[in-house]
């Protein structure tokens, strides 16, 4: 029995090669979406998953402020019970020479406990001691054979801004490419007391690991942390800074990262399912060039139950086929999808098992969910009216197939809604007026002490350039997170501290990036108000404060005040502690920060001894040749440090890198949707045309033009693209509205996106049957009126 099912089987297919192969490459394309789906889904989910303890490693924040409160951290183990041990990081970029290889890398500074509480595996030096001595790094494979090539690193030394000799002490394998905090370079963080550093600031990340079993509770472990430091330093955290963990795991999994997920988790579900319906929908239709098989059949003695074994059968066995080719296809378009959206995925069926169970998962599914119900239908034929070759399936198969059709183009007019939404948003926050200028502004950060001394005759040396219009130093670039501090205006009590943002300026910065007083006034232009103990605001932070006016605001005092535990130090090495300044002026709001945070209170400080980024404003008329002045002054002053510069402009394209592969993700599976839904349409509009070859003829032998038959046989899936199209709006309209609600400021919802699907949904129905429908009208009626 199961050969001759086998083999009727082989000869239906093979004899509607045709419809085999749209019904084929339908579930391929669909099954290849749904894996590529999964294996990004998989990366992100897999973030730090290669630590062994990833579960029990947490990191200590402030109020989202990671680098604070380290001084006493190693502390915490010995004061906090749940506590096993604890972690503490700092990162820079300098140089790093060897020989003539000479690059820029994030050096990560760390004690030798970090090999205990994170898997860093080191394939060469001891983890216990690699990191015990002054000015020692373990460096990564990638980062070995980018200085050494295939010579052994051990040993030898790399040069720190071409000044600090640092000895290679061990050689760590690569870690995977998800994880939060990738590790090139570790350095000794006993080195951070050596001279280089003593301008820095000794405030670190720090991860604390919890002993096995230990359960977090956030409000008894901000009551720990705050007892210890009232303990150890006299003092506890202002009420505004409260302690807490992070979990390693959740680091990488912000909002809007899970909301990427369920989308592109959504997306590959609709893509199959949109398969599965044009599987279903093919079946069902070419069912009827079946009746005949099945009435004989039934008519032998087989029973319902054997007929839709059979079909199930033929279903699944497509589906086996599909799989097969998607198999193939995820394997050469992964690469390519890989590099588009930016992430580290492999293809391997034995080293991830998730792949292979997923794979076999999805053609069983959509073997049993395409194939079950035309295995009913098609199983459910009566003999008396099969025999004749009646073709109208029972039960209004035809108004079922009508609805998976919409169903369809719904799926496809949402998609293609949400990658118009996403681009808009994209193009929104581009464009918007920030507040502050960010074009033609390439920066530098002066990360050496030696070059921050040549900043004054180096600025000078740049100016006298007619293509250069000016010069700023500033703490930090747009967009930047800027640092939070604990802030108290006059005639505030002590509990009524304050969060507010730090921005340390000159009098430049109001013409290079043109902050906007509104009342008050700037800093004096002659530069004598660099050190002077005065500040101005931003408009959220007059607010914050109790000032209705900005004028209110002016001659106010404001005092930061410094927890000891931060230990900020300038370039004298002298602690940063309580400040007073008196506001001066009231600049208007702008958006330093990403557009994807509220405009939080701001206070700017004239101080440039903690500025460390030189800000050059180039002539837009002649920007190559700004950068050629730029570069060989730089030459001039700094000959043994390459020029780092970047453009903040592009600063700003960076910081959107994840909307913008999240929207260029949403345009890959909405033209795949697409593709898929018209292989569908084509297939169902040229059975639905068969069908019809003889009402084609009669109606051409009355004189029907062909336009006329043309639009006659278009007429009912362009009925359906609008019908879905009106559907799909206020769904897909609901769906991106909530993904806006992730943006502070984000772009109105206008007519625009939605007509505008609507209109590709038209076009993509059009090119599925117009030109069959073309064809068949201008056919001869004679031949027509002769179709069987």
């Amino acid at each position: 029995m199961l050969r001759n099912y086998l083999t009727t089987t082989l000869r239906h297919l093979l004899k509607q090669r045709a419809y085999a192969m749209l019904n084929v490459l339908g579930l391929a394309m669909g099954i290849t979406c749904c894996l590529l789906v999964l294996l990004d889904i998989q990366y992100e989910l897999t973030y730090d998953a290669f630590h062994e303890k990833a579960e029990r490693i947490y990191r200590l924040e402030w109020d989202g402020l990671s680098r604070k409160g380290a001084r006493s951290a190693e502390e915490l183990t010995t004061q906090i019970p749940e506590v096993e041990a604890t972690a503490r990081f700092r990162s820079f970029r300098p140089l790093l020479v060897y020989g003539d290889q000479q690059l820029y890398e994030r050096i990560t500074f760390a004690e030798e406990i970090v090999f205990d509480v994170f898997s860093f595996s080191l394939l060469a030096g001891d983890p216990k001691t690699a990191l015990t001595q002054p000015r020692t790094m373990v460096i990564s494979e990638e980062v070995a054979e980018r200085f050494f090539g295939d010579e052994d690193p051990m040993g030898k030394t790399l040069m720190w801004d071409n000044e600090f000799p640092y000895l290679i002490t061990g050689v760590m394998q690569n870690s995977p490419r998800n994880t939060f905090w990738p590790m090139g370079i570790l350095a000794s963080l006993i080195t951070m007391q050596e001279s280089e550093f003593v301008e820095e600031d000794r405030t670190y990340a720090t991860f604390v690991l919890l002993h096995e079993g230990a359960r977090y509770d956030q409000v008894a472990f901000a009551k720990k942390v705050q007892d210890f430091y009232r303990r150890s330093i006299g003092e506890a955290p202002v009420d505004a800074q409260t302690p807490h963990l992070s979990a390693l795991r959740d680091l990488h999994l912000n909002d809007e990262l899970v909301s990427y997920l369920y989308s592109l988790g959504a997306i590959g579900f609709f893509i199959l399912t949109i398969a599965c319906i044009n599987f279903t929908n093919l079946t069902t239709a070419r069912g009827a060039t079946r009746s005949r098989e099945v009435g004989l059949r039934k008519a032998l003695g087989a029973h319902r139950s054997q007929l839709a074994s059979q079909f199930l059968g033929e279903s699944i066995l497509m589906a086996a086929i599909a799989l097969l080719l998607s198999l193939l296809s995820t394997w050469l378009l992964l690469p390519a999808y890989a590099s588009f959206v930016g992430k580290d995925l492999t293809f391997s069926l034995i080293s991830n098992p998730v792949l292979l169970l997923g794979a076999l998962g999805i053609a069983v599914v959509v073997g049993l969910l395409g194939g079950g119900y035309p295995a009913l239908v098609m199983s459910s034929y009566r003999p008396a009216f099969a025999l004749k070759g009646d073709t109208q399936p029972p039960g209004g198969g035809l108004t079922l197939r009508g609805v998976l059709v919409t169903f369809q183009f719904i799926v496809a007019a949402g998609l293609i809604i949400g990658t118009g939404v996403v681009y808009q948003q994209l193009q929104y926050m581009r464009s918007k007026d920030l507040g502050i200028n960010r074009d033609h502004i390439t920066a530098i950060h002066m990360h050496n002490k030696e070059v921050k001394a040549l900043l004054p005759g180096l600025r000078a040396d740049l100016e006298a350039d007619p293509r250069i219009l000016g010069t700023t130093i500033t703490s930090q670039l747009p967009p930047a997170l800027l640092i939070p501090g604990s802030w108290r205006g006059e005639g505030m009590d002590e509990n009524e501290d304050r969060i507010a943002r730090l921005l340390r300026i000159d009098h430049n910065s109001f013409d290079i990036y043109g902050f906007r007083v509104i009342a008050g006034r700037r800093l004096a232009s002659d530069g004598t108000e660099e050190s002077a103990a005065v500040c101005l605001i931003n408009e959220t932070m007059l607010r914050e404060f109790g000032f209705e006016q900005p004028e209110q605001a002016l001659g106010q005092s404001l005092t930061w005040r410094s927890p000891p535990w931060w230990q900020y130090h300038n370039l004298q090495g002298e602690p940063y502690r309580d400040k007073t300044a008196t506001v001066i002026g009231v600049v208007q709001n702008a958006h330093f920060e990403p557009l994807h945070l509220p405009i939080r209170a701001l206070i700017l400080f004239p101080e440039p001894s903690w500025t460390i980024q030189l800000s050059v404003l180039l002539d837009g008329d002649d920007i190559p040749g700004g950068m050629a002045h730029l570069r060989r002054t730089w030459e001039g002053y700094v000959p043994t440090l390459p020029l780092n510069a970047n453009f903040v402009d592009q600063r700003f394209a960076n910081a959107y890198q994840a909307e913008e592969r999240f929207g260029n993700t949403i345009g890959i599976f909405a033209s795949l949707a697409i593709a898929v839904t018209c292989l569908g349409v084509f297939g169902l509009g040229a059975f639905a045309i068969a069908r019809r070859t003889k009402e084609i003829g009669i109606r051409k032998s009355l004189g029907a033009s062909d336009w006329q038959l043309t639009l006659l046989l278009s007429k009912e899936p362009l009925r359906i693209a609008l019908l879905a199209s009106v559907l799909a709006a206020p769904l897909a309209g609901y769906a991106m509205s909530s993904w806006l609600q992730l943006f502070t400021f984000r772009m109105q919802l206008g007519a625009g996106v939605f007509l505008g699907a609507a209109a590709v949904v038209l076009v993509v129905a059009w090119a599925a049957v117009g030109p069959l429908a073309l064809r068949a009208a201008r056919g001869n009626a004679v031949d027509n009126l002769r179709y069987d």
